[in-house]
């Protein structure tokens, strides 16, 4: 081989800024390549000499660092570069108009259509159009997009948003963020990712940005919210990051380190030996990615095509790559002549704890497709033949030929395919670009340079007749201001348009204006500058232009404002080009968006994008069908949550706590669902999850009982350092089918069911169903009802008498609310809640106290001489809260002559609770015009001992659920003798509700209640029944009590010595006993004696006296009383027991002891034995 005149080969690698993690590993796969086409004899017998520079990562210094191995180095090609906005602007600025061979190792957008550029990386088809269908059907359609602000994420992000909507998924997201992102940035990014219910996070972040990524999603535990996949996660990425970052995160790409074949072994061993490299990845620190797999591939290429064609004749080499194919580690890779870009291999991998990347699925050689975005009526065969440059008409009907259709937005997704005209990316270099300039470009260059110097004499005349005011007003305009030629070459620019397009002073004269827009949309600009400068209209202001986005010389893109005119001045056309930046009020009309659509506070969806996203949901069971996607699993899910005692915390504490509590609430939402669930805020204390892949209503069971569990735990809120507080959440569930159900139709539903959670007590969940439906259809039937039953005479009073509890005499009477509608009669059950969730109980109640009233006057009327019975009327929580109630019953009172002494108000405990404060002064206002008040349905709420003393309450109401099957329920025996004693001593009077039959009454008589309401005396009546009633009824004997409780004391003597184990034996089988028979009593022993008092039913009390009679564990039974007694002296029904040895063990009574008496000889004085039983129940009483 041929030492001397060795062929030179450019390579650049970034060795410094975002990407410069790949420098030494494409640097090492360009050396390993070379050596191996230097030991098969090298390129046309000479060795292949590889020229390494640093790109630096960005265009400024690709572009100088390309120019360099060209016209420094003489190298017959060039190799490059890593990132899309270095490989378009070295592509553009340097091997175009140097007709040199520019082969790329990077996977890319797809950008570049060039006689000279060729790809041997994946494009979008290869790559993103496999990971995405996969990572879909795995893991779920909802995606969100983010990467940074160039061409390579953007036309990726692009793609990829094409391919998930082919395959009906949904973009629940897109973000583009600067190079170089901040941490804050990263974290208002992941913010929005945490909370937008994606499946899939699909981010396109360069190197360190990436990273930096990568390492904040999992820290804020994003891992388990969702997966991600990326295009360019590698192992030297992963070497960067720790184990549990790395582990699990997908990737799509040609080449990874574990695939399994003989030349990906061959390269690794090639690798190892490198003097630098200390062991292969995950060992040491010898990589290999698809950047340096592609680097390998290059090189071979190259070698490979110079050697067939025997020539370093650009074209000739350029033409030989067009056909080229070569193996790599990632198997044979082919050139597509019509693209310049290979049919590659392409893989899908996820990376494990240790670094390795398990190839999940092979795709196998997959032929290359241009993306849509930047596909053209042109093909490189075209670009080659010349028919760049060349004008065609391409009138169509609609589009003016005067250039008006330049007013056409520009932002690539409204295009469409176009014939190109005229020429683009014909940049002079100013600088001297030394001998290896080819005379082609010599003579372009020295076209350009006379252009220049006509124009440098045409703008000095025109400054001449300028003041100098005008031309400083030019230079800091804060605007874009360019000036261009006939073939679009800048001839000169303001100061603003160096700063916003990012080049340096004189580094814009001589590039073509055409490369200030991205490259999808340079071919359709060259067509539209060329109609303006055909057409007659000279001008088009930014109103008529629309948005185009403007190319930075990083090639990061910026939305602005364009207009254009032309002037024909000495023999020539001058086209001036205005623009201005509209970055900030586009990046405002996104912000307005993004509000429209998410909570302020939360920043959770909204209302709004929560229906969107469930239409869309419902949309995909519905395609799934019919595309016989296996529908297990098809079904949608919704959750409705409201947050109980959140209004109580925020009215207490005030807003900044209500806040910080909702806050804390949404976090804990977003971990009780499941990877790929949405959670929203609908306003309030409201929030929805929407499931999608449901197979069973379990499922979201399990997930309500995830999240009720949750929000149970206290919070500590950090607005106040010590404030914790509790809340509990209603949840209404609700599954449904695009085929059965609308969105309104899920959240109705959900809703519907999270209502009766709340009216069922709260802090729990609840199924929709059928029924659910046809109670709510009941309901608003009933609300709609209640509107006009007043007017149409639908509601009537009936009276339900209260008598005395050992007496016959009717005491007062309840007035009850009856509906009789056309159609039917509707239960009080039904339509009392309804009117008082509606707010129809306001003008209800007023007609109820109304129509009471009434009665009341006519009774008064009936009981002239003597105290008439009282008439309860039933009162609301809802009109205690109306602030006029008390004058309305003051007006209604003077109204109808009804005397307020003669009437109860009733309330319900439950209610009573509510508000106590409000409840207080309003009730004290009503007794204080004279009228007494009742509390209802006493024992089935919550209502404290200390707020019942500080209302006007009179009477106790016990409820019916304590007083049904009172004689066989010991613990409703227990609950109604404690109010009742507790009554006693408030001195307040007890009604017992729902008495239906004698056993009831007697256990109340025998407890001491005062007044009994119930069947087992009266039906509730109408009024003219009812005031019959007390006529007759004031002629009845004063008293018809029973005999009442029946009380036996006894004595007997233990037959034999007997252990207080064994006492306790019989006391635990006895009291079982003695509650199913009803009987109380105590049970006293001493020194081998009992003394017991028995109290209930004779014939109960009696057999059991027999029993004991008989039982030869007792002697000597000596009955000491047989009385009756209006109530029971003992209510706790244990049936109590003392043992008297036990009295006083700690104390010396020695000195004082005179005599000792025996229960024997106490038993002959049974008024003593009665005043002992009766001292034991006092120390008991509650």
């Amino acid at each position: 081989m041929k030492q001397k005149n060795k062929v030179r080969l450019g390579l650049m690698a970034p060795f410094s800024g975002i990407v410069q993690l790949y420098g030494n590993e494409i640097s090492n796969a360009g050396i390993i390549a070379c050596n191996e086409v230097n030991e098969a004899g090298g390129v046309l017998g000479r060795e292949l000499e590889l020229i390494i520079l640093d790109d630096g990562s960005m265009p400024e210094r690709a572009v100088p660092a390309a120019k360099r191995l060209i016209n420094e180095f003489k190298c017959s090609a060039i190799i490059g570069n890593l990132l899309s906005n270095s490989r378009i602007a070295v592509s553009t600025l340097v091997s175009e108009p140097l007709k040199i061979p520019y082969l790329n190792f990077s996977f890319y957008e797809g950008s570049i259509l060039s006689e000279y550029f060729f790809s041997f990386s994946a494009l979008p088809n290869q790559q993103i159009d496999k990971m995405i269908p996969f990572m879909q059907k795995k893991f779920g359609p909802k995606m969100f997009f983010a990467g940074n602000n160039y061409e390579w994420p953007i036309g990726s992000i692009d793609a990829g948003k094409k391919s998930l909507l082919q395959h009906s998924g949904e973009i629940v997201g897109e973000e583009f963020l600067p190079i170089g992102v901040s941490m804050s940035e990263i974290e208002a990014l992941l913010l929005k990712v945490a909370r937008s219910g994606a499946d899939v996070f699909v981010p396109y972040f360069a190197g360190t940005d990436q990273i930096h990524l990568l390492n904040t999603f999992t820290e804020q535990g994003l891992k388990e919210r969702m997966a991600v996949v990326m295009g360019h996660y590698d192992e030297a990425m992963v070497s960067l990051l720790s184990p549990e970052v790395r582990e699990g995160f997908y990737s799509s790409n040609t080449y990874f380190m574990s695939i399994d074949s003989d030349i990906n072994r061959s390269y690794l061993a090639r690798l190892a030996k490198l003097e630098e490299i200390k062991g292969i990845w995950p060992a040491g620190n010898g990589f290999l990615t698809n950047f340096g797999e592609g680097t390998y591939i290059c090189v071979k290429a190259f070698a490979k095509a110079v050697n067939q064609i025997e020539s370093l004749d650009s074209d000739a080499v350029a033409m030989a790559l067009e056909t080229i194919e070569v193996e790599g580690p990632q198997g044979v890779v082919s050139m597509d002549p019509a693209t310049h870009h290979a049919t590659v291999n392409t893989y899908l991998s996820k990376c494990n704890a240790e670094g390795v990347f398990q190839i999940i699925e092979s795709f196998g050689r997959i032929p290359p497709v241009i993306p849509e975005r930047y596909k053209k009526d042109i093909t490189v065969s075209m670009v080659k033949s010349s028919t760049l440059g060349k004008t065609t008409d391409r009138s169509t009907p609609g589009e003016a030929t005067d250039g008006s259709s330049f007013g056409e937005a520009t932002d690539g997704s409204t295009l469409g395919e176009t014939t190109v005209r005229g020429t683009i990316g014909q940049a002079v270099d100013r600088e001297n670009i030394g001998e290896a300039t080819s005379d082609s470009f010599k003579e372009k260059r020295s076209s350009s340079e006379e252009q220049d110097k006509g124009f440098k004499k045409i703008w000095n005349k025109m400054n001449d007749n300028f003041s100098s005011i005008t031309s400083r007003i030019l230079e800091t305009a804060n605007v874009v201001i360019i000036a261009a030629n006939r073939d679009g070459i800048i001839l000169e620019a303001n100061r603003d348009a160096y700063r916003q397009f990012g080049y340096v002073p004189d580094e814009l004269p001589g590039l073509s204006v055409h490369l200030l827009l991205p490259p999808n949309h340079r071919k359709k600009h060259v067509d539209l500058f060329n109609q303006f400068a055909e057409g007659t209209v000279t001008e088009l202001p930014m109103g008529r232009r629309g948005r185009v986005q403007g190319y930075r010389k990083d090639g990061t893109l910026f939305p602005a404002e364009a207009s254009i005119a032309k002037f024909f001045h000495e023999d020539r056309w001058i086209f001036v080009v205005t623009l201005r930046d509209i970055s900030q009020r586009k990046k405002d009309e996104e912000t307005l968006i993004w509000i429209a659509t998410h909570d302020s506070l939360t920043k959770l969806p909204n209302r709004t994008l929560i229906k969107d996203r469930l239409r869309n949901a419902l949309l995909r069971t519905k395609k799934n069908e019919a595309g016989s996607v296996q529908t297990s699993g098809n079904n949608v899910g919704v959750l409705f949550i409201d947050c109980d005692e959140f209004k109580l915390i925020n009215d207490t504490y005030g807003h900044n706590v209500g806040d910080e509590l909702l806050l804390s609430i949404a976090d804990r939402l977003i971990t009780a669902t499941r990877p790929g669930d949405t959670v929203g805020r609908l306003g309030g204390d409201e929030f929805v999850v929407l499931c999608e892949n449901i197979s069973t209503e379990q499922t979201l069971i399990a997930i309500a009982e995830r999240i009720n569990e949750r929000l149970r735990s206290p919070f500590d809120l950090m607005h106040s350092n010590t404030l914790k507080v509790h809340i509990s959440a209603s949840i209404g569930i609700a599954i449904g089918h695009g085929s059965t159900h609308s969105p309104d139709d899920m959240l109705r539903n959900a809703d519907a069911a999270m209502y009766l959670v709340k009216e069922g007590g709260k802090d729990g969940w609840r199924l929709f169903s059928d029924k659910i439906y046809e109670n709510l259809t009941r309901k608003l039937s009933i609300i709609n009802g209640l509107k006009t039953a007043i007017e149409q005479n639908e509601f009537s009073l009936v009276y339900q008498p209260i008598v005395g509890a050992n007496s016959p005499i009717i005491k007062g009477a309840e007035s009850l609310l009856r509906w009789n509608r056309k159609d039917g009669p509707v239960s009080p059950a039904d339509f009392i809640p309804v009117a008082e969730s509606s707010g129809a109980i306001i003008a209800i109640g007023q007609w109820v106290f109304r129509e009471a009233c009434k009665i009341v006057a006519r009774i008064q009327s009936e009981f002239v001489n003597t105290t008439p019975p009282y008439t309860s009327i039933n009162v609301s929580t809802r009109q205690l809260d109306d602030e006029g109630v008390v004058e309305q019953f003051k007006d209604i009172l003077n109204e109808t002559g009804a005397k307020p002494e003669n009437i109860v108000i009733e309330i319900t405990e439950t209610s009573l609770m509510v508000d106590v404060n409000r409840n207080i002064k309003v009730l004290n206002e009503l007794a204080s015009l004279g009228m007494r008040i009742a509390v209802d349905d006493f024992g089935t709420g919550y209502s404290s001992l200390l707020q019942l003393i500080r209302m006007p309450v009179c009477i106790i109401k016990i409820d019916r659920e304590f007083i049904d099957g009172l004689d066989k329920k010991s613990e409703s025996r227990a609950i109604t003798s404690s109010v009742i004693k507790m009554a006693k001593i408030m001195n307040k009077k007890t009604i017992a509700e729902g008495v239906e039959n004698e056993a009831e009454l007697f256990e109340l008589q025998a407890q001491g209640c005062d007044m009994i309401q119930g069947y087992y005396f009266y039906r509730p009546m109408p009024a003219d029944e009812y005031l019959t009633l007390l006529n007759r009824n004031t002629m009845l004997p004063k008293s018809t009590s029973a005999p009442g409780v029946y009380v036996a004391i006894y004595l007997s003597k233990a037959s034999d010595t007997i252990r207080d184990d064994e006492i306790q034996q019989i006391l635990h089988a006895s009291r079982k006993t003695n509650s199913e028979l009803g009987i109380t009593g105590f049970l006293i022993f001493n020194k081998g004696y009992f003394l017991q008092l028995l109290e209930g039913r004779q014939d109960s009390v009696e057999r059991l006296l027999k029993t004991i009679t008989d039982d030869r564990r007792h002697d000597d039974v000596k009955i000491v009383l047989r009385t009756f007694n209006e109530q029971r002296l003992f209510a706790d029904w244990t049936m109590g027991f003392w043992n008297m040895k036990e009295t006083g063990s700690d104390i010396d009574f020695s000195t004082w002891q005179k005599n000792t008496f025996s229960l024997l000889e106490i038993s002959n004085d049974a008024k003593l034995c009665y005043a002992f039983f009766e001292a034991i129940s006092s120390k008991n009483l509650i």
